[in-house]
C-alpha cells in the first residue's frame, strides 16, 4: 500500500537532470530553505547547485535535523556564536538531535525549567555530570527515575528528607537492586504512610537482617507498630535463621514496659508475643543457663 505518493514520486524522477534540461523549471534561489532541504533530501546531486552558506543558526538546525543524508547534514556544524544565537526552543531541537555534542551548560540553565526537566529525564548522569541546573526531584521524577534510570538514584540521590517517597518507588528500586534495602530502612520515616512501609517490609522480608536501632528509632512506625510487623515477618521462612538483635529488641521492649507492666491493655498479651518472638537467642541461653545454675545450687 502507498503511503506517501509525493516521495515515491520525487525518489522515482531525477529531479536535478530534470532541472539541468529546464533550467526555468523553477527558481532555486527564490525556494524556502525547507523547499531546499527537500530537494537535496529527493536528489542530493541538488546539494552542489544550492548554497547554504549564509544561512543563519536557526536555519543550520533544520538542515541538520532535515537532511537525510547525515554526511551532507554533518557539514553545517554550528558555531558557538550560533549556539547563543538560538531561540529556547530551536536549542532544545538541537540537543535532541546531539547533545554530547552541542551541550552547553551555560545555555542549558537558562531554558525553561519544563525542558530541562524534560531533559533530565531522559539523560540524568549526563546532566549532573557536565555540572548543570538539577531540578528539584519530585515525588514523580523520583518514580519516573526509579524506573528508567535507577543507577542514577542510587548513586546520585541520598537525602530523602523533602520527598514523600511512596512503596512504588522503593518496590522498584530494591527489585532491581538487591542491596539497595538497607537505603529503604534508613528511610522509612519519610514515606508518605505507614501503609506503605508494611508493604515493602513484607514485599521483601529479607532486607530485615540489615536493620539497626537507628532505623526503628527514627522510622515510620511506632514501637508498637515495629514490635508486631517484626514478629510477624520474624516467622517467614527466610528469616528462620535471623537472630533477631539485641540492642533493638532491648530498646522496643524498654519502649513497650510501661504498657505491658499495666497489663490492662487489649494489645498487651499481642505485644507480650511479639516480645518474645523477637528474643534473641543468646538471650534466651542466657535465661536457660541462670536456670540451670538455680536447680543445680537446690540440690
Amino acid at each position: 500500500m502507498i503511503h506517501n505518493v509525493e516521495q515515491i514520486l520525487l525518489k522515482s524522477i531525477n529531479i536535478a537532470r530534470l532541472y539541468s534540461t529546464n533550467p526555468g523549471l523553477f527558481k532555486i534561489d527564490s525556494l524556502s530553505l525547507f523547499d531546499k532541504i527537500a530537494l537535496v533530501n529527493a536528489d542530493p546531486a541538488f546539494e552542489s547547485k544550492i548554497s547554504f552558506d549564509k544561512v543563519k543558526a536557526a536555519g543550520k538546525v533544520s538542515l541538520l535535523l532535515g537532511l537525510y543524508n547525515k554526511t551532507l547534514a554533518e557539514k553545517y556544524k554550528l558555531t558557538e556564536d550560533d549556539l547563543l544565537e538560538l531561540q529556547p526552543g530551536q536549542y532544545a531541537e538541537l540537543l535532541e538531535h546531539d547533545i554530547k555534542t552541542y551541550f552547553r551548560k551555560e545555555i542549558y540553565n537558562k531554558l525553561p525549567e519544563s525542558i530541562r526537566l524534560n531533559f533530565f529525564h531522559h539523560a540524568p548522569e549526563f546532566i549532573h555530570k557536565q555540572g548543570a541546573d538539577v531540578p528539584k526531584i519530585s515525588r514523580s521524577t523520583l518514580n519516573y527515575l526509579s524506573q528508567a534510570h535507577p543507577n542514577y538514584v542510587k548513586k546520585y540521590i541520598t537525602d530523602f528528607s523533602e520527598i514523600k517517597t511512596d512503596y512504588s518507588f522503593w518496590e522498584k528500586m530494591i527489585r532491581k537492586n538487591k542491596d539497595y534495602g538497607p537505603t529503604f530502612l534508613r528511610n522509612t520515616k519519610n514515606l508518605a504512610t505507614k501503609t506503605d512501609v508494611r508493604i515493602i517490609l513484607r514485599a521483601y522480608p529479607e532486607i530485615l537482617v540489615h536493620l539497626t536501632k537507628d532505623d526503628v528509632s527514627n522510622g515510620k512506625l511506632t514501637a508498637k507498630e515495629w514490635a508486631l510487623l517484626l514478629s510477624s515477618l520474624k516467622r517467614r521462612k527466610v528469616l528462620k535463621n535471623w537472630d533477631f538483635p539485641k540492642d533493638i529488641y532491648e530498646d522496643l521492649r524498654l519502649s513497650l514496659s510501661m504498657e505491658l507492666l499495666n497489663g490492662k491493655s487489649a494489645n498487651s498479651t499481642p505485644l507480650r508475643k511479639a516480645l518474645e518472638t523477637l528474643r534473641p537467642v543468646d538471650e534466651i541461653t542466657e535465661e536457660e543457663d541462670q536456670d540451670s545454675d538455680g536447680n543445680e545450687s537446690k540440690k
